[in-house]
């Protein structure tokens, strides 16, 4: 009887270890069953993101298809509008390259260099000069704020207290400056092609000449029609005698005296007296 306890017992045992082995192995495949469904949830995103993606991929290369045939329309009409507007900004650049470089006869006139003066924008200019000038000389002495105001409309920026007595003759008139005090005696002649400055208090006797323009002394180039024009430069309080004549290029001193009749070839300092044809300085004041 002892024995057959005893054997129950170890047989109970066996059972409770069967059992409790098969309650494990229950355990495990239920976790290996939960993570087989964890694996094929995690699976099925992926694939279900993959689609999602394949579907934007899809989306957007139809977009991108769509711009690419617009773009290419557009292309047809907006290509030669570009190539026009490349064309046209080229050959801006290249006129705003040479502009420099071209220039008018006015501007070669004022710098010394060979021009036309019949030029059409110089002979109009002339022409100006020429009709103020013809009133300028038949004005009546007795409306002499008619003469100034013909003056300042010929010159410009006219000094105070310059006075010019008619008749008078210049080819511009834009080009004179005069200083305020200065006198021009009867008939003086002032040929500005280029500047001819005066300064202030100085005095012309009847027909002096100031002559800017000059031609060229080789015949064959004179026959091209070609003229210069050099500055001429007069200090303060110069007195040049009547019917003297200044020549292009020349500058002359303060307080300088010219006699009469004289011919001014060469530049002369200032405070000296100078005479003759061709003037020379005589002596030192």
């Amino acid at each position: 009887m002892p024995m057959h306890d005893q054997d129950s017992q170890q047989l109970i045992r066996v059972l409770e270890e069967i059992r409790d082995n098969q309650k494990t192995q229950l355990e495990r495949q239920a976790e290996s069953l939960a993570l087989q469904r964890e694996q094929f949830a995690l699976v099925q995103k992926q694939t279900e993101r993959a689609e999602r993606l394949q579907d934007r991929a899809e989306e957007l290369q139809a977009k991108g298809a769509q711009l690419v045939t617009g773009a290419r329309k557009g292309m047809v009409v907006v290509l030669p509008i570009i190539v026009l507007l490349l064309a046209y900004l080229s050959w801006l650049i290249f006129l705003l390259a040479i502009m420099p470089m071209i220039r008018s006869e006015h501007e070669k006139m004022l710098a010394n260099e060979p021009y036309r003066s019949s030029d059409p924008e110089l002979v109009q200019a002339r022409t100006r000069a020429r009709l103020l000038l013809a009133r300028f000389n038949a004005s009546s002495p007795l409306v002499l704020d008619a003469r100034r105001a013909i003056l300042q409309e010929l010159i410009g920026d006219l000094s105070d207290e310059v006075w010019i007595e008619p008749p008078f003759y210049c080819d511009y008139g834009t080009h004179i400056r005069v200083g305020r005090g200065t006198y021009f005696n009867f008939g003086c002649v002032v040929l500005d092609c280029n500047r001819v400055e005066i300064g202030a208090y100085c005095q012309f006797g009847p027909t002096v000449q100031l002559y800017t323009a000059y031609h060229p002394v080789d015949p064959e180039q004179r026959r091209t029609g070609l003229e210069m024009a050099a500055p001429i430069r007069i200090g303060e309080n110069v007195w040049v005698g009547g019917g003297a004549i200044v020549g292009p290029g020349i500058e002359i001193g303060a307080d300088t005296v010219i006699g009469a009749g004289s011919v001014v070839t060469r530049s002369l300092p200032a405070r000296v007296v100078a005479v003759g044809n061709p003037c020379r300085m005589i002596r030192e004041l």
